[in-house]
């Protein structure tokens, strides 16, 4: 810097040095109006501004018009500085200013200007260092202690895990508002659920199944199902229900002949009295007097419907007898009515002292009678068809055992069931305590009830009028089977 362009520097430093405090621009304007001055305030320029071309130090010409210019700088709010030396007569002396009121805090008024002139104030150190700097530290200071006491409790509990932390609970206000602000979800509607499907079964011994519902002809006839045999339900449709079989064939079946799957089905026979005939020679039978026919029935009925609670396991119906085969195509208990009514007393006795009945066989046809002789061939424990019925045979004989009801299990006798040897005979002298203890006890109570017993077969029971029924030989796979009936406890 040149001497001319120090010296005007230094004019212009001093000539704003013991002015006040140079308030905002919208201060000064309020000022000058109060004051008269009708014309706008002049901008302030600024000093440290590069100069321009044609307006520099070393120009003569605009010298007059920079110093003008810079005549108009409001005075600057800063005290005079040990460097403002020299120039002061050279510089045009000011005019005489009304006396302004004191400046007030620039903070206390909410429209401060962001024009007041701290750009002209130079940086001073000393304030920066002083009363207001040496804070810094001791915010630092307290940041590091606390993160050091954060870390000491961390590693604390870290190496004593067993301490429980105490967790911190969130203000009940912000789950209240968290719980506001979140929508609610509309409900999901619940789907209706599948139907389980429905079978049905079929209730005689063979029924043809068609391809349309058309009974006219035979022509659309497209199999057979057997009893038992089952197809899910699909609707009807006059006579027929539409049945869906297991192999996924869809058929039209007599409605008349099935029944829901989940139906118990009883045989029904029809009740019948005839005149006795004499197996060997096959001639009626006659009274004493030879004129009076000897009468016999035939009252055929499906036991589970008097005794729905006894146990049934007809062996002759299974694989599990001496035959290896099934000899009835159908496991059906049949029994003379008047026979069963008597079991029925025996039934009750037995229950009483906690047992229950358990049927191996009752009514036995004659050609199941036959192909069991043919086998054993010994009168004793099967009796000879073509000689003589068995009680069987006439629907009024039962095989049987107990089960106790505490345990499940039967009670101890002195064979398993149908063993056609001498351990089952009762005049056998092997049997256990136990044993012979439980046939005389099973003994005494059918007697008691109007049965008789044999001497080879400990299992065995007769009703004691068994000569007034007919020896008959049905087959049991064409019986008429239906659902339970009111009256046949009549």
């Amino acid at each position: 810097m040149n001497r001319d362009e120090q010296e005007r520097t230094v004019r212009n430093f001093s000539d704003t040095a013991s002015e006040p405090e140079q308030a905002p621009r919208r201060r000064r304007t309020q000022a000058a109006r109060l004051r008269g001055d009708n014309s706008e305030p002049k901008q302030p320029q600024n000093v440290y501004a590069r100069p321009q071309p044609g307006r520099g130090y070393g120009d003569e010409e605009d010298e007059g018009a920079y110093a003008s210019s810079s005549r108009n700088i409001p005075p600057m709010s800063r005290k005079p500085r040990s460097w403002d030396v020299g120039g002061e007569d050279e510089r045009p002396a000011p005019q005489p200013r009304k006396q302004q009121p004191a400046p007030r805090d620039p903070y206390e008024d909410e429209e401060y200007d962001d024009y007041e002139d701290e750009a002209y104030e130079p940086y001073d150190e000393d304030e920066e260092n002083g009363r207001g700097g040496s804070g810094w530290w001791v915010w630092l200071l307290i940041v590091v202690l606390v993160a050091a006491l954060l870390a000491g409790v961390t590693f604390f509990f870290a190496r004593h895990s067993d301490i429980a932390i105490p967790r911190v609970i969130e203000p009940v206000v912000s789950a209240v508002r968290s719980a506001m602000a979140t929508p609610t979800p509309a409900p999901t509607p619940t789907p209706e659920p599948t139907p389980e499907p429905v079978y049905y079964k079929c209730r005689v011994n063979t029924l043809n199944c068609r391809s349309s519902a058309d009974k006219s002809s035979d022509a659309n006839i497209v199999c057979q199902i057997g009893y038992e045999d089952k197809g899910e339900f699909l609707g009807t449709e006059g006579e027929f229900t539409r049945l869906r079989l297991e192999n996924g064939q869809e058929v039209y079946c007599y409605s008349d002949y099935l029944v829901e799957q989940s139906v118990q089905l009883y045989a029904y026979l029809a009740s019948e009295t005839a005149q006795k005939i004499d197996i060997p020679t096959g001639q009626p039978v006659f009274e004493a007097d030879g004129v009076t026919p000897v009468m016999v029935k035939n009252e055929l009925v499906d036991m589970r419907l008097y005794l729905p609670d006894a146990v049934y396991e007809q062996l002759f119906a299974t694989e599990r007898n001496i035959t290896d085969a099934p000899l009835y195509p159908r496991a059906i208990p049949l029994m003379q009515k008047d026979t069963v009514k008597k079991l029925m007393k025996a039934y009750d006795r037995f229950k009483a002292d906690g047992y229950t009945l358990k049927v191996y066989d009752a009514y036995r046809p004659i050609r199941v009678q036959r192909i069991l002789f043919n086998i054993v061939k010994n009168k004793h424990w099967i009796a000879n068809p073509d000689t003589t019925a068995s009680n069987h045979n006439r629907g009024c004989a039962i095989d049987m055992s107990l089960i106790i009801d505490a345990t499940g299990e039967e009670m101890e006798f002195p064979t398993p069931m149908h063993t056609f040897s001498e351990e089952s005979a009762r005049t056998c002298k092997t049997w256990s305590d136990a044993a012979r203890a439980n046939v005389d006890y099973i003994t005494e109570v059918m007697a008691e009830c109007g049965f008789n017993h044999i001497k080879s077969e400990w299992w065995h029971f007769s009703d004691t009028d068994s000569k007034k029924f007919m020896t008959t030989d049905i087959d049991l796979g064409s019986l008429t089977m239906l659902p339970k009936q009111e009256e046949t406890n009549k």
